[in-house]
């Protein structure tokens, strides 16, 4: 993300800053989360394993797991919309 806006564009869906007090974990396992990503004609989907495994390693409660990958799966799709959309 941070490269996306250093080069000189936001994401339409992240134009305000969010407020994410209290879920900076969220952010922090996106970050470590997106080293498991595929890469090759583009960017890849952190997969589903990656995450699954994070709450496991994590021991999410099954509410915890429903929400962490709702966001994770939220803010991965726009990363992977955006960096695959300035890419071509």
């Amino acid at each position: 993300m941070v490269k996306l806006v250093s080069r000189g564009g936001v994401s339409k869906g992240l134009e305000k800053k969010p407020n994410i007090a209290g879920s900076e974990w969220l952010w922090s396992a996106f970050h470590e989360l997106s080293t498991c990503r595929t890469l090759g004609m583009g960017i890849g989907p952190i997969p589903w394993t990656a995450k699954a495994e994070y709450a496991r390693y994590y021991r999410l409660t099954e509410d915890e797991e429903e929400v962490f990958m709702f966001c994770m799966n939220y803010i991965d799709n726009i990363f992977v919309e955006e960096a695959n959309s300035r890419a071509s």
